[in-house]
């Protein structure tokens, strides 16, 4: 009775190797992680990326005339070279803020890409713009 036992382990053992190389080669395919050892990061950090933010928006006139605020989340891909791609909002508010929120990103300098095992990798990421009526320059 003990060798069926034995041979049940050794294949569900196989089974298990085989499916972590699977995942481990997700990164030949190319697609982007949402958990790395290093997360990338904006030059100087989420402050630097807050004042970047505020200095570069451009508040749409429909929004402040419709007296709209809050936040728009946007999910991209950092690359390994440190760009931004994939640029799209996932949660909206309408009124010209989705489309300012997206121009933002895009207008973004390189960031740090996140890094598994000291190797750039690209990564995964939502964020989000704070639209409020102090910040930001009206058109």
């Amino acid at each position: 009775m003990k060798a069926p036992l034995t041979i049940l382990l050794v294949i569900s053992n196989i089974s298990m190797t085989f499916g972590q190389e699977l995942a481990l080669n997700d990164v030949h395919i190319g697609k982007p992680y949402t958990i790395v050892d290093e997360p990338a990061q904006f030059p100087g950090g989420v402050y630097k990326m807050h004042d970047f933010l505020r200095k570069e928006m451009n508040y749409p006139e429909e929004a402040l005339k419709e007296n709209v605020s809050g936040r728009v989340f946007v999910q991209y891909i950092v690359e390994k070279d440190g760009s931004l791609t994939n640029i799209q909002v996932v949660k909206k508010l309408g009124f010209g803020l989705d489309e300012e929120a997206i121009r933002l990103y895009a207008s973004m300098p390189k960031w740090t890409p996140g890094k598994i095992d000291s190797k750039p990798v690209r990564q995964l990421m939502i964020f989000y713009v704070l639209f409020e009526k102090e910040f930001g320059n009206s058109n």
